[in-house]
């Protein structure tokens, strides 16, 4: 994982030159997003919505760390769009994601949107246990409001924008100045927006979402992507742009305190200061 090392150090150092020159946090305005459906939550077991399902597990625990961390960056920087991306499918991006959300809603009564950025294979819906809804493909080809597509979850200020339905090219749909704007205007009326994302092998839609979010978290599981492989999607993202790798292992060691097998690290590049995300 040297060269991976590498590219955070070099990420770090080139960070407190780039923070000087952020403007202040962008205010959070209304924008009647008040007036959308109402959903209840019903994930299913296998979902792993373990911020919902099981509070009290070290798993929630750990994004409640994450969440944390987080809102201390947001502190010190413009950042309210984050990309949650991995390397290769199936490391479990939609997964932090969805408890991501959760989290940030409930710990400081922000106002968080989770939007389904996956275009081809979404899988946000089913981790709450909602249908198969329209969403962002169906705004970005123009002619559905974005207050028909949103929705809130039910006692918690989280809006949720799926990914929807896709009758075109995923790519040409997010290279469309709707996208742009529309991330504009989300960052305009919410303390957080989340981005699930397609995994960066073998699509490109990765880096687009990446140029128009505020920051990365790269989601890695335990013996899923090549190290070299994982170096190489590090070296083809903006390096300081990248908040952190959320680690997704599973070891007997977390088997042991915690029924759904999981743990989480996080690991943060650090500037000057000691400031980031940690390790743990």
């Amino acid at each position: 994982m040297s060269r991976i090392n590498e590219a955070l150090k070099k990420a770090a150092e080139e960070r407190p030159s780039q923070l000087a020159a952020f403007a202040p946090p962008r205010e959070t305005q209304s924008e009647g997003f008040e007036q959308v459906t109402v959903l209840k939550p019903e994930p299913p077991v296998n979902a792993r919505l373990v911020t919902l399902t099981k509070v009290q597990s070290v798993s929630a625990e750990k994004f409640r760390v994450l969440s944390t961390r987080l809102r201390h960056l947001q502190s010190q920087r413009p950042l309210k769009a984050v990309l949650i991306t991995s390397c290769v499918p199936g490391e479990g991006e939609s997964f932090v994601a969805a408890n991501l959300a959760v989290t940030l809603a409930r710990g400081q009564n922000q106002k968080v949107l989770l939007l389904g950025g996956d275009l081809r294979q979404p899988g946000l819906s089913s981790i709450f246990g909602f249908q198969k809804l329209p969403g962002l493909a169906e705004y970005l080809q123009g002619g559905t409001d974005l207050t028909g597509l949103l929705c809130r979850l039910e006692r918690m200020p989280l809006w949720f924008l799926p990914a929807g339905n896709s009758a075109q090219s995923p790519t040409d749909l997010l290279q469309s100045d709707r996208l742009a704007e529309l991330i504009a205007r989300l960052a305009g009326s919410f303390d957080w927006v989340l981005v699930d994302s397609p995994p960066m092998v073998p699509w490109a839609d990765a880096n687009i979402w990446a140029r128009l979010t505020d920051g990365i978290l790269l989601v890695v599981r335990e013996n899923k992507a090549p190290k070299t492989l994982l170096a190489e999607a590090l070296e083809s993202l903006d390096n300081p742009s990248i908040l952190g790798v959320v680690f997704n292992q599973e070891s007997e060691r977390a088997c042991a305190y915690d029924s759904y097998h999981e743990k989480y690290a996080v690991h943060q590049k650090n500037g000057k200061g000691g400031n980031g995300l940690g390790k743990y």
